[in-house]
């Protein structure tokens, strides 16, 4: 994928045209006291995801009564995706953008947005949202180019629990793992909390790439391989 034109997913940023369906839905966020409800133009929603789309314009109840639950979903999340759907900029829970530059590896916020993004990412590809997975994406790596010692063991782990094995960030994190110097001493004691599959990701990376040059393997110049090409080619 080298060398791929990085095009745009089938369903990218919302438009900016005028709504043609006033329709507003409501999205409820959380559970119990927690619980955040959103209302949302559907325009807007089924133009970014195939699963609001499916949800809102199909014969399930959602689309009569409009309105749905998400009650894995976290509202600072849902809160950074509605700004982010109507903005069609990517900005954090205070509103203000990601700056990896400005930011510190060592400041507690730089690892509190490292797990902010995750979970952005997570509720990206449960609810089938490719435009903002690649924001997401693009701005964790732009993170962890600036502090390799981001993201940690735990979040390392919470990747590796809530998202499938194709996953591009998961991808991405064993490329990164290998590309640094990090990832010379993955079979050194202090990596036993790291999913077994991480290591033996991040350790198969390193055999195949130990006879070649580590630059054809940098993530940080090889960022089209992280964007799902091969999903977007059988969509068009």
């Amino acid at each position: 994928m080298k060398n791929q034109a990085c095009k745009p997913p089938k369903k990218g940023h919302r438009l900016f045209n005028p709504l043609t369906d006033q329709t507003i839905v409501t999205i409820t966020v959380g559970q119990g006291n927690e619980a955040k409800a959103f209302l949302v133009a559907r325009e807007h929603l089924i133009s970014a995801s195939d699963y609001f789309a499916n949800a809102f314009n199909g014969i399930f109840r959602e689309a009569a009564d409009k309105k749905i639950s998400l009650a894995d979903v976290e509202s600072k999340t849902f809160g950074i995706f509605i700004q982010w759907l109507q903005g069609r900029t990517l900005l954090d829970g205070n509103g203000k953008e990601y700056d990896a530059v400005k930011d510190k590896a060592m400041d507690p916020d730089s690892g509190k947005k490292i797990i902010e993004l995750l979970n952005m990412y997570v509720f990206g590809d449960e609810y089938d949202v490719p435009q903002f997975r690649r924001d997401v994406i693009d701005t964790f790596i732009d993170y962890q180019e600036k502090y390799p010692s981001l993201p940690g063991c735990d979040t390392i782990s919470q990747a590796y629990e809530r998202l499938p094995a194709s996953s591009p960030m998961l991808q991405f994190l064993v490329d990164s793992w290998a590309f640094s110097p990090i990832g010379e001493g993955i079979t050194n004691s202090g990596h036993e909390t790291l999913p077994r599959r991480f290591l033996v990701d991040t350790m198969l990376r390193l055999l195949i790439t130990g006879n070649g040059s580590m630059e054809n393997i940098n993530p940080y110049m090889q960022r089209c391989d992280y964007h799902e090409h091969n999903k977007i080619k059988k969509e068009e």
